[in-house]
């Protein structure tokens, strides 16, 4: 059955949805909110919801991974004590961060509004390749202040400072453990100045620029033509937020008119969001309403309020589909694999993923309020699982053993081209795909564990890119690996 209580992949529910998850306030509508108070609301949620209760404290598991003693008494913070609570799931990479404390107004302004406070670009280490070692960017949102800036995708940035004599090189950053520092600009009016190699150039330029609240862009489509003349949609969506459900309709529309048959998803960036997004999309591109689309699972405690989402009714769903590729990277994650996962049990083969193993997150949160605080709880509280019942693909998609009915295509994140430009390696290894089907593809090599990561291996496709992330990263840069 569908549960009453808020439900999201990757970071927030809408505010609506936190406030509905948890009317039943042991403290009273009117209680003060008070570090005490908030924290032991958190912990009697946690204990109860926490979707990993073999690894909760006072379990044989945390004993074991924890080597500190679990004393609520002893965490300053609200968020210290969560924290000490889910070391064991993050020890095991279970749970790589994904519970967390947020604000209201920090939920409404994301997942709402569909806006964030910074400069409106995306960056990348690649580990290889040759950007190896380099900054670099990888996306930048339409009307932002680094698209004002003159920025785009491909650019390296040198050096990073609030004035031009105050930058530093990137190098020295990335070895005082300072980058996500620099580069922030989460209050409005911050300003930064950085020395910039444009793609394609060989002579530095500096740019300058202030941070602002900017519209995240979320959804950027477009028809184009594969190698055999066939009118291909493309649609790159940088998150799954409110704002992007009628973008999605809109794109789909125009895809009709064109009478496509084959998409193109672009989810490289994209680390997940609102399950109703989710559903939006995927129901555009599945013909039957009704279906079943996925089943949700909570713990053991309350394994009554499971339950199971079907396809909706999209006046803009695609009546026909021919192939459907997911461009993604290690920065894919959470909805952006439920969708391709749920429409792999369908589609088969004639869905692929194209690019790198995504990330590995078949769990999601449930938003939760604690008494009259401002901070809501975001808690891992429940697992998802195709039609066929496959999920747990912790080491990514595609998953070692097999079992996603999907295709795979590798290909590099081509940082020297924009996004959704035939030209560039993914966008024109998932056209490949749409003519050719998965003969011509080479599949995405098996998830190899990362040393050291234990018991459920880390996919060494994981550490090819590092996304740079401040140390209190705000909801956009959960959601958007590497966003600034």
């Amino acid at each position: 059955m569908t549960s009453t209580r808020g439900r999201l992949l990757g970071a927030l529910a809408a505010l609506a949805a936190a406030a509905a998850g948890c009317s039943d306030n042991p403290f009273g509508a009117g209680t003060a909110c008070t570090p005490a108070a908030e924290k032991a609301r958190l912990l009697a949620t946690a204990q109860d919801w926490y979707l990993y209760q073999d690894l909760v404290p006072g379990t044989a598991q945390y004993q074991q991974l924890v080597p500190t003693p679990f004393d609520p008494g002893a965490f300053a913070t609200p968020q210290d004590l969560l924290d000490g609570f889910t070391a064991a799931a993050r020890a095991k990479h279970e749970d790589r961060g994904w519970s967390y404390l947020l604000t209201q107004a920090e939920a409404q302004q994301y997942f709402q509004s569909g806006q964030s406070a910074g400069y409106g670009y995306g960056y990348v280490l690649p580990a290889a390749g040759p950007f190896a070692g380099k900054l670099v960017l990888t996306q930048v949102m339409g009307g932002s202040p680094a698209a004002l800036a003159g920025f785009a995708r491909g650019d390296q940035i040198l050096a990073v400072g609030s004035t031009a004599q105050t930058m530093t090189d990137v190098t020295t950053l990335v070895g005082q453990g300072t980058l996500g520092t620099a580069l922030s600009g989460s209050t409005p009016g911050t300003p930064k100045v950085l020395s910039v190699l444009p793609r394609g150039q060989t002579t530095a330029v500096t740019r300058s620029m202030t941070s602002a609240v900017y519209d995240l862009d979320p959804v950027v489509s477009k028809v184009i033509a594969s190698p055999l003349g066939k009118p291909v949609g493309y649609v790159l969506l940088r998150t799954f937020v409110t704002p992007a459900e009628q973008k999605l309709r809109d794109a789909f529309a125009a895809f009709n008119a064109a009478g496509v048959k084959d998409v193109l998803v672009d989810v490289r960036y994209d680390g997940g969001g609102l399950l109703a997004t989710a559903r939006v999309l995927a129901s555009l591109l599945h013909p039957a309403a009704g279906e079943l689309m996925y089943q949700g699972q909570y713990n053991a405690n309350h394994a009554g309020d499971s339950w199971s989402e079907s396809f909706g009714d999209e006046a803009n769903r695609l009546p026909a589909v021919n192939r459907v590729a997911f461009i993604t990277t290690s920065g894919t994650a959470s909805a952006s694999e439920l969708v391709p996962n749920a429409l792999a049990a369908y589609l088969g083969q004639s869905l692929a993923v194209v690019g790198g193993r995504t990330y590995g997150k078949p769990v999601g949160q449930t938003p939760f309020a604690l008494g009259s605080c401002q901070d809501q709880l975001y808690l891992i509280s429940f697992q998802l699982q195709n039609r066929a019942g496959f999920g747990g693909y912790y080491d990514g998609l595609p998953d070692a053993a097999g079992q996603f009915g999907g295709a795979s295509c590798a290909a590099d994140d081509d940082l020297a081209h924009e996004l959704g430009d035939p030209a560039e390696t993914s966008t024109g290894q998932a056209l490949a795909f749409v003519d050719g089907g998965a003969a011509s593809c080479t599949a995405i090599p098996p998830a190899t564990a990362t040393a050291g990561a234990a018991p459920t291996g880390l996919s060494a496709a994981r550490a090819a890119a590092i996304y740079p992330r401040p140390a209190r990263p705000s909801p956009a840069q959960l959601e958007m690996p590497g966003l600034f």
